[in-house]
């Protein structure tokens, strides 16, 4: 690529002095020569500490055994990463019927937060210490395009997500100093 057509600001942004082109792309180069890539430099957070932590990634692991449809990481700006994260309502469903209970219940019961914990732990030892999950908020509510929780690519709408639980946000950040 030469360029943007009639762009030549973007095409300064986006390819260096020395021919570059920057793609927006994070890879990693394993042992073995093999290039993966692993998420975009928009999707990066920068916590107020200075560490980059890649969000997408750690939602994907957050999501990984099938009990949350969604993860929101958190920690733009802020002194560690939390996450709101968004129940798998099928999962839930069983859970409570393995329990012999509500939905509510199960969701509540000491059972599933230690299940949780220990989820959330395990994916902590393959972090970096400045990634690291500290804190983390569950919800039950069912997310929807209409209410502007998703986009229509089903992505979530982060920014709406970060204003409408604003408040348990606020309490996972409570007593850092």
């Amino acid at each position: 690529m030469r360029g943007y057509h009639n762009n030549p600001e973007a095409t300064d942004k986006a390819i260096d002095e020395e021919g570059w082109f920057h793609t927006g792309d994070l890879a990693s180069i394993d042992d073995e020569g093999y290039v993966s890539i692993t998420g975009r430099t928009k999707e990066l957070l920068k916590t107020s500490t200075g560490e980059y932590v890649t969000a997408v990634y750690i939602e994907q692991k957050l999501t990984s055994n099938g009990w949350f449809e969604h993860a929101l990481v958190i920690g733009d700006g802020r002194p560690y990463v939390t996450a709101l994260l968004f129940i798998e309502h099928e999962f839930l469903g069983r859970l409570a019927t393995d329990m012999q209970t509500t939905a509510l219940k199960a969701l509540e019961s000491d059972k599933f937060k230690a299940m949780t914990a220990k989820f959330i732990a395990k994916l902590n030892k393959k972090l970096n210490h400045w990634e690291k999950v500290r804190a983390y908020h569950i919800i039950s509510d069912e997310l929807s395009i209409e209410g502007g929780h998703l986009t229509p690519s089903m992505k979530l709408a982060k920014s709406h997500l970060m204003e409408e639980y604003a408040e348990e946000i606020k309490r996972m950040y409570e007593g850092h100093v």
